[in-house]
């Protein structure tokens, strides 16, 4: 019994896994061309759900939806320039 639960444990973090490995792949790559916007992530949300269930993973398509759009809400939600950015251990200063 512990066996056989452990092993459905272990399949069900590896389909997560697969879908958010998917989902990440997708939205970096329209990420480094294009800027967040909602028609981006209705693209991307149908461009994932369409290569899992064409790989044989039907059932990874709703957390590969969901994943697509945490990540597109959150880009959109906190735009991000470049350069503009203050990191841990850096200290820009501006002449005003």
């Amino acid at each position: 019994m512990y066996r056989e639960r452990h092993a459905q444990s272990i399949a069900a973090a590896l389909s997560r896994l697969a879908a958010t490995s998917v989902s990440f792949v997708l939205c970096l790559a329209y990420l480094l061309g294009f800027p967040a916007d909602a028609g981006g992530m209705a693209v991307l949300i149908g461009l994932g759900v369409l290569f899992v269930m064409l790989i044989g993973r039907p059932g990874d398509a709703v957390t590969t939806g969901i994943t697509t759009t945490v990540i597109m809400v959150v880009t959109i939600l906190s735009p991000h320039t470049p350069g503009n950015s203050r990191s841990c251990g850096s200290s820009t200063r501006s002449s005003v």
